[in-house]
């Protein structure tokens, strides 16, 4: 019959001496971690963290840090500089240190800007050595853009001359071509591409563009360009004016019953002078 040992002879029986240090270890590790939370919130919430901070051990990275903080926050310089010596000596290379003395030269800038920037200059290997490059002889050189060159009409001009299409013209150069309409040669096949491109009603010469292309044996009728159904309801009655053949165009005559209708705030179902107004209008 096998009878179980006791836990003890276990534990005396594999190495008690490593097993009691990593125990030990283990619950000290446990404990700095749960003051060391405690200490931050006891710090932060304290009414006088004069009292708090003598619970720190003298000597430590977190006696120094949070003692510097303390005269930091508190604008007690001449305590903070003798925390940083000392500090300074028993740490010589310290990266809480260093944080606390970046945020003292970003603190302290109000009053003592060429200091700080003297600082940031130190740490980051800052150098304002550059100097200007001088030639030997005055070049003549211009000073100003040939307009001939960059403007944007004349960017449009030499893209449609270097192509048959409009591929090369961007919608800045379709916005100027329509602003212009008339006053730059454009090809039938030119037109009607940029008719294509257009996305808004919004220009001067968008009735005569489109009346004139209506009548093209090319064109496809009313709808075949996104902009037809963009227009306006002004814009679509001096089409019809100019097109009076539209008036019979089931897609024209939808479109225009389209934009005779009452905003979406407006329901017509339940609201029969609005129906009745919308049906006189259609």
């Amino acid at each position: 019959m096998n009878q179980r040992r006791p836990l003890r002879l276990y534990v005396i029986n594999v190495a008690p001496a490593a097993l009691l240090v990593a125990l030990f270890t283990m619950a000290t590790a446990t404990a700095q971690q749960t003051n060391e939370i405690g200490f931050v919130e006891r710090f932060a919430l304290a009414d006088n963290r004069d009292e708090v901070l003598k619970e720190l051990i003298p000597g430590t990275e977190d006696f120094y840090f949070f003692h510097a903080l303390h005269y930091q926050n508190t604008g007690n310089k001449a305590e903070f500089e003798k925390v940083i010596v000392q500090w300074k000596k028993r740490f010589e290379n310290s990266g809480l240190r260093k944080e606390i003395e970046n945020r003292q030269a970003l603190i302290t800038y109000e009053t003592d800007p060429k200091a700080t920037l003297a600082y940031l200059k130190r740490e980051l290997g800052l150098r304002f050595n550059h100097q200007r490059e001088r030639k030997q002889t005055n070049p003549n050189l211009p000073t100003a853009l040939d307009q001939s060159l960059v403007a944007l009409d004349a960017i449009v001009k030499r893209s449609l001359n270097n192509n048959r299409n409009l591929g090369e013209v961007s919608d800045a150069g379709i916005d100027w071509l329509m602003r212009n309409w008339g006053k730059v040669e454009l090809s039938t096949a030119q037109k009607r591409e940029l008719l294509g491109k257009l996305t808004r009603p919004d220009y001067p010469s968008v009735v005569d563009a489109l009346a004139e292309d209506l009548g093209r044996k090319e064109s496809r009728g009313f709808g075949e360009f996104p902009v037809h159904r963009s227009l306006l309801l002004s814009q679509l009655s001096a089409l019809a004016e100019r097109r009076p053949l539209l008036l019979g165009d089931s897609n024209f005559v939808l479109t225009k019953l389209g934009k005779l209708r009452p905003g979406a705030d407006v329901d017509m179902e339940h609201d029969p002078a609005a129906k009745e107004a919308y049906l006189d209008r259609a």
